[in-house]
């Protein structure tokens, strides 16, 4: 493929699957947790690699494990770089990013700076163990998000008048506080409760709507092994739990309609 030419999403989902490689090797030879996530988990158990019209791969890891990676290298092989809020002041995520440096990718929403290529890794963190704490910790930090997206790049577009309104309230205090103070105060309240020992865990740093995602850390307790695309990948042994708390019927495909990427960005080759 020449350089400068928009990259396919068949050759998209082939380069994710050499980043998560490199990446399976790293945490190997460095005895980190990870697991596989959210639609490269459906596609794992369902299709044994990607969902057809998927263009991304998920992973999470135990907070721990995550800090200790981004603490060690800001690459995981050669041309397989490391992207977080760590080694890039103004990252616009709470969670990192592997990718390959050989390709160039335009996010649209996000000011992510140079990244190619990436897979998302995910910290998972513990939640109060108090239903009244832990509902009001969820509630809080979807208000938190509310403000944090306002302050990204395009910020005031929405998918409904109601969002629209919002986001335009939300506009003027989330603009004051900024965007990297925002983003630090969040990572700093998800990581108030461990994820060891905790009875009920989430991922928390993904968006505002993680209130379905919380679940018992007993999901994670064991583990399993399964085929993505060539390689052999660690999923949690409480697999089935996790999908169906997320998804509901994981295994039924959905309408023909809604069978399309979620993600808008264009990828070449540098």
């Amino acid at each position: 493929m020449e350089n400068g030419q928009e990259i396919s999403l068949q050759e998209i989902q082939k380069l994710e699957v050499q980043v998560l490689s490199k990446f399976i090797d790293y945490c190997k030879a460095h005895d980190l947790k990870y697991y596989i996530a959210y639609g490269s988990l459906i596609g794992a158990i369902r299709h044994k690699g990607f969902i057809p019209w998927d263009d991304d791969i998920d992973v999470i890891m135990p907070r721990d494990d995550y800090e200790k990676l981004l603490g060690m290298t800001d690459k995981v092989a050669e041309n397989m770089l490391l992207a977080s809020r760590y080694n890039r002041p103004q990252w616009p995520y709470l969670f990192a990013k592997c990718y390959d440096s050989k390709t160039e990718m335009v996010e649209e929403g996000y000011d992510s700076g140079v990244i190619g290529v990436y897979i998302d890794i995910f910290p998972v963190d513990g939640l109060p163990n108090n239903i009244f704490f832990r509902k009001l910790h969820m509630y809080w930090l979807r208000f938190l998000y509310g403000m944090f997206v306002t302050v990204q790049k395009d910020n005031l577009k929405a998918t409904t008048p109601l969002r629209a309104v919002l986001k335009k309230i939300l506009f003027p205090l989330a603009s004051y506080i900024g965007r990297r103070r925002l983003r630090d105060y969040i990572d700093y309240f998800i990581r108030c409760h461990p994820f060891s020992g905790s009875e009920f865990v989430a991922v928390q740093s993904t968006d505002g709507h993680c209130l379905k995602q919380v679940m018992k850390g007993h999901v994670y307790s064991e583990t399993a092994m399964c085929k993505f695309e060539n390689l052999d990948v660690i999923i949690p042994g409480g697999y089935d739990e996790m999908l169906r708390t997320i998804y509901g019927d994981y295994m039924k495909l959905p309408p023909v309609e809604q069978q399309a990427s979620h993600h808008n960005y264009v990828v070449r080759f540098k």
